[in-house]
């Protein structure tokens, strides 16, 4: 599996998961990830039974995103080295794609090609992006993220949005595969509320919601707006905001930013305490390309620790909330996004059957071991054949 992540964002990647349950089902599995800091060489290391090939980048900050000739000319010297029967193109950034082809053309080694979000043509990248340099980089992404898709042997989505544009990319949908995102069940774990929450110095009354992780443009307003109006209906609730590109809540009453309690980056463990002291968490997404072409990973997470979810009606995870009865759905506007809020943290009965919801469909749909039987199973089809 080659991967345009940098080392440690790659543990928390579906490659990882994937990797790691393929290891356990008997199959020899390599990721190739960015190191964290060589400029040349390999760093090698071994994880739950999957090795792991740190490639050397010159890039740093944004850029170390899998941009760079030199890692790109690394990496197909590698795998030239190999004989896989399968190379794994996790998206399709150049580090990525441009050796994969390399092993697929060079080596005969079958070509599968999975898609996790909708970067180009109006997707994320043009929600994050902050300066003219990123708004005109945006082409460049659109061509990496669609022109490689039909030479795939098979190609992995997740979500019905994506699929519909490979498609219309010429892609076979008989070479498709389409899954989510999965759930941890094993690391992550319900944990009390109240020994949490005693932990963290809140008290057992209060009321509080929860964000994890970085956030579009279009999303951090829609957040910023409804809890201004959470904060109007309820002034008790308070809004956690954790991980290290968490979103600020800005221009917004200096009473209603007290409320706001924002921890940024924390270890593993602390990250599940906060989560476990949260009532629920959000997931305020706009009803735009972005969302609907996107499974947030933070889903499967915040399943896992039994925690029901108040989201907006955007995106084939939606449907699958509503099914579960692990959460609550809103319209992507402030006022409702906002009264649903409201009107669930006043449920605590109905927020502790949602929990239990909650980590039942994680066990049940989401849990990497099974998604990860559907992939070994394409992977045999894909191989069959050819």
């Amino acid at each position: 599996m080659l991967n345009h992540a940098v080392a440690w964002r790659s543990r928390l990647a579906r490659s990882y998961y994937w990797g790691r349950c393929l290891a356990r089902r008997g199959h020899d599995v390599t990721i190739v990830e960015i190191s964290d800091a060589r400029r040349g060489g390999f760093a090698v290391s071994e994880q739950d039974g999957v090795a792991f090939i740190g490639a050397p980048d010159l890039f740093t900050g944004k850029l170390r995103s899998g941009w760079d000739p030199w890692d790109v000319l690394n990496r197909i010297a590698y795998v030239l080295q190999k004989k896989f029967d399968i190379v794994h193109s996790v998206d399709s950034r150049p580090v990525a794609i441009l050796p994969a082809l390399a092993s697929k053309y060079l080596r005969n080694a079958k070509l599968i090609m999975d898609w996790g979000d909708w970067w180009g043509r109006g997707g994320t990248s043009q929600g994050r992006a902050t300066s003219i340099l990123e708004h005109a980089f945006a082409p460049i992404e659109t061509f990496f993220e669609e022109f490689f898709r039909r030479f795939a042997d098979g190609s992995i989505v997740l979500t019905s949005a994506l699929k519909q544009r490979a498609i219309a990319l010429g892609v076979d949908p008989e070479t498709i595969l389409q899954t989510s995102s999965g759930a941890d069940v094993e690391r992550i774990q319900p944990r009390n509320q109240n020994n949490a929450r005693q932990r963290l110095g809140f008290g057992l009354d209060d009321k509080l919601i929860g964000y994890v992780g970085a956030m579009l443009k279009d999303d951090q307003e829609l957040l910023t707006q409804s809890f201004t109006l959470i904060c109007k209906m309820d002034p008790n609730i308070r809004l956690i905001l954790l991980g290290r590109k968490s979103p600020k809540i800005l221009d917004i009453d200096r009473d209603i930013q007290q409320r706001v309690i924002p921890v940024g980056a924390v270890s593993f463990n602390d990250l599940h305490d906060y989560v476990a002291a949260c009532d629920v968490m959000l997931l305020p997404l706009k009803d735009n390309l972005a969302s609907r072409g996107r499974w947030p990973a933070k889903i499967g997470d915040y399943l896992a620790g039994g925690k029901p979810l108040v989201a907006t009606r955007v995106g084939d995870f939606s449907s699958m909330i509503e099914e579960g009865r692990c959460g609550v759905l809103a319209e992507d506007t402030p006022y409702d996004f906002a009264i649903k809020t409201v009107e669930t943290m006043a449920q605590h009965g109905l927020i502790e059957e949602m929990g239990r919801n909650a980590r039942k469909l994680a066990e049940t749909r989401l849990d990497w071991r099974l998604l990860t039987a559907q992939v070994e199973q394409f992977y045999s089809r894909i191989l069959a054949s050819h």
